[in-house]
């Protein structure tokens, strides 16, 4: 998962409900959901927090990495070739 320059990973589940899928994200920053359209556009609303790490330095095959937590607001995923309105 992507905020600015916080970069986490986050478990998540997908649940069928009566009417579609829907994904729900276990964001330390925040939990939010994600309606799963027809088209596999993945739909939000609302904000979190990304609470992640950056890349300090890197010395030889070893990197250094400090916290890092951004918000963003949960916007409108697409697949490639659909318009995606996800706030970057």
């Amino acid at each position: 998962m992507d905020c600015g320059q916080a970069h986490a990973k986050a478990p998540y589940s997908v649940e069928s409900t009566a009417t579609r899928y829907v994904v729900r994200v276990q964001n330390s920053g925040g939990p939010f959901l994600l309606a799963v359209e027809a088209d596999g556009t993945l739909r939000g609303s609302g904000s979190t927090t990304v609470n992640g790490r950056l890349v300090t330095a890197i010395k030889g095959g070893s990197a250094s990495f400090a916290p890092h937590s951004q918000s963003c607001t949960i916007s409108t995923l697409s697949p490639k070739g659909t318009r995606s309105t996800a706030a970057r």
